[in-house]
């Protein structure tokens, strides 16, 4: 009897044990984030005059987009060897159009078409936040009214319809949208609250991740690396970075002082980064794998950031100054100009964001015209 006693005592002792672990690695802890304490490396890249160093990862080219007569080139997006892009034929002296049209250019024979309009419409429309997959176009529509609609176009059967409308929410603002192969996110902000919300393609589902998200703007994008998504929560002590991982719909936090500024922060396996403002300012890399921070781009050594990006082991960043857009290889401590040698150096980069597959994109405004910058990452 008392052999027995023990027995089951051990027994459960060890079940206990192995519950405490499973909680123990299935909800780690949050990780602290002390700005103070990060490396600065800003001084310790390599610059490269050439891309020779990334010539077997990276290539870069621009591409000249047909435009019909009377329309200009809005949204532009990529997947495979096609751009898709927006064209809209402007109302004079308003921001809206009378007609706009969506074109696929294939990048490797030069051949162009049609594949989905608006036309003879009774109202005005804008038409942008153009993305796409691998099965899929996504984008959205509105009016003076600010009546929208976000879309999915089905580039098998060229069937459009609509995901969400104003209608289903009392969000005025139109989400900014991030797309993979397989989600869909967005903010919605409704009576100064936002909500994460995400869409399952496969499923044809939308669900909320987090009703208590922080925004720096109603205008902030819920990126999307390698099936992460990244946003910001905040208490009265913290802000915390969230690294939502959407297949197993576990949470990963970074926590850090409520007084920081952080912007356009994004996440994938390795690496979490963001800047604290526009301008001159911090860049910050958050390694995982060796759970250090590191300060990339400072205000005494580094770039105007318009815009940063994160796709692999690479983040780009668009110098406002310059009006060029620069690499930096983490893995390898190397710095590229990527566009310093394109059109004499007379370049001028806007609406840049990395493809579902892995491709950063970004529209060049030119003397010569508009330009679709792509840069393809090959490992």
């Amino acid at each position: 009897m008392h052999i027995e006693y023990m027995n089951k005592k051990n027994i459960f002792l060890i079940f206990s044990l192995a519950v405490i672990a499973t909680i123990i690695v299935l909800y780690p802890k949050n990780q602290s984030i002390n700005l103070d304490k990060a490396e600065d490396i800003s001084h310790k890249f390599t610059v490269q005059k050439t891309q020779e160093h990334i010539s077997n990862n990276i290539k870069t080219q621009e591409y000249q987009l047909p435009i019909p007569e009377g329309g200009e080139i809005g949204d532009q997006t990529v997947y495979g060897n096609h751009v898709y892009y927006i064209v809209l034929y402007m109302k004079e002296m308003s921001n809206f159009a009378q007609k706009a049209e969506i074109y696929q250019y294939n990048i490797v024979n030069k051949d162009y078409k049609l594949i989905f309009e608006y036309k003879n419409l009774n109202y005005d429309i804008y038409v942008n936040e153009l993305r796409a997959n691998e099965n899929y176009l996504f984008w959205e529509n509105f009016d003076p009214q600010n009546n929208w609609s976000l879309n999915k176009f089905n580039l098998s059967t060229n069937e459009v319809e609509p995901i969400i409308t104003s209608k289903d929410t009392d969000s005025k603002i139109l989400p900014s949208i991030e797309v993979t192969n397989k989600y869909l996110a967005w903010y919605e902000y409704v009576n100064k609250k936002a909500y994460l919300m995400i869409y399952s393609i496969e499923k044809n589902e939308i669900k909320v991740i987090d009703k208590n998200i922080h925004l720096e703007s109603p205008y902030d994008r819920a990126y999307i690396r390698n099936n992460k998504i990244t946003y910001l929560t905040i208490d009265n002590k913290n802000k915390y970075i969230n690294i939502y991982n959407l297949d197993e719909n576990k949470n990963k936090v970074l926590n850090i002082s409520k007084n920081i500024e952080i912007k356009n922060v994004l996440s994938n396996d390795n690496f979490t980064v963001w800047h604290e403002d526009y301008g001159m300012s911090n860049v910050y890399v958050y390694d995982h794998r060796l759970k250090k921070l590191y300060l990339i781009n400072s205000k005494r050594n580094g770039h105007n950031i318009f815009a940063i990006n994160l796709c692999k082991n690479y983040i780009f960043i668009n110098d406002s100054k310059k009006s060029n857009i620069f690499c930096f290889d983490i893995n390898n401590k190397k710095k590229t100009n990527l566009t310093k040698k394109l059109n004499n150096d007379k370049n001028l980069y806007t609406l840049t964001t990395v493809s579902a597959d892995n491709k950063f994109i970004a529209q060049n405004t030119t003397i010569e015209g508009i330009l679709s910058l792509i840069v393809t990452i090959k490992k």
